[in-house]
């Protein structure tokens, strides 16, 4: 029935090809297995098992099955997947369970919108989340002014006398609701090279056809900013929302200011300071 849903032209790509060949996980990776590659996980963090485990039904059914690939078929069946998005690794090996200086120290978090957007609930496909608690917000405020390490992370609870294990559960809950993203540390290399794309990426935001909605932060990654914000972060400042809009549309050359460029400028006091928090500034930004 739900391909009822699905665009013509995705349906042809997708199944009316002469690659169509479906498999289970088993089969993949019993093949990659005889590649010397093994499966680390999913390719969407959220989705590894060691998040969804502590939910009904996947906990009493995933705990029965001795093997990964048994586990990951029970899973797809259970999440009803269509297509997976795996990374699997040649000669890979499981991060030993004392190596805890790359735990700790090997990736920073960031938040993927401003703290005042954060929701500490969430439907999934296995349940409903809530996680509206002290610890939680507390984290969520920790990464407002930038990245930090999981071990930034607890050495901050610590000092407010929070449990470890809580800093760690949360985590896994934003993740998994997809409120923040794991990133490289920056260095100041990383970030003379992102700002000189940034430049070249707000170069195009005049440009219906070929702007991008995305800047290239110092962490290894990019982030969303849509091609209005792009713009105000070029103009110098401005009295009110109704005149930001204004002189960013009319950079854009499209008219009065529209209803969706007019909702950006009402919200650019509190994007300014997510958007800085992650280098995507420009050196002299209003």
């Amino acid at each position: 029935a739900a391909l009822d849903d699905i665009p013509l032209d995705a349906l042809i790509a997708d199944y009316a090809n002469e690659f169509h060949d479906p498999l289970y996980v088993t089969e993949v990776i019993s093949d990659f297995a005889a590649v010397d590659c093994v499966l680390t996980g999913s390719a969407a963090m959220p989705e590894s098992l060691p998040v969804l485990i502590g939910y009904e039904p996947f906990k009493s059914i995933l705990e029965k099955l001795p093997t990964v690939s048994g586990r990951e078929l029970a899973k797809d069946l259970l999440l009803d997947t269509r297509y997976r998005r795996d990374v699997f690794v040649r000669g890979g090996r499981r991060l030993a369970a004392d190596n805890r200086e790359m735990v700790m120290r090997g990736l920073a978090f960031a938040l993927e919108q401003p703290l005042a957007d954060m929701r500490f609930h969430a439907k999934m496909s296995f349940g409903e989340m809530r996680f509206d608690n002290a610890h939680a917000r507390t984290l969520a405020a920790m990464l407002e002014n930038g990245p930090l390490a999981l071990g930034d992370l607890v050495a901050r609870a610590h000092a407010q006398d929070i449990d470890p294990q809580a800093v760690v559960a949360d985590v896994h809950a934003l993740l998994l609701t997809g409120q923040i993203r794991p990133v490289y540390r920056g260095t100041p290399e990383a970030a003379a090279g992102a700002s000189a794309m940034q430049d070249a990426v707000r170069a195009r935001a005049g440009s219906t056809r070929d702007a991008i909605g995305f800047l290239p932060s110092p962490f290894g990654t990019a982030f969303a900013v849509p091609v209005a914000d792009q713009i105000f972060m070029g103009l110098p400042p401005q009295h009110g929302a109704e005149s930001l809009a204004e002189a960013a549309v009319a950079k854009l050359g499209d008219g009065p200011a529209s209803e969706l460029v007019t909702k950006r400028a009402r919200a650019w006091r509190r994007n300014v300071r997510y958007f800085g928090s992650l280098g995507l500034l420009p050196a002299k930004a209003p």
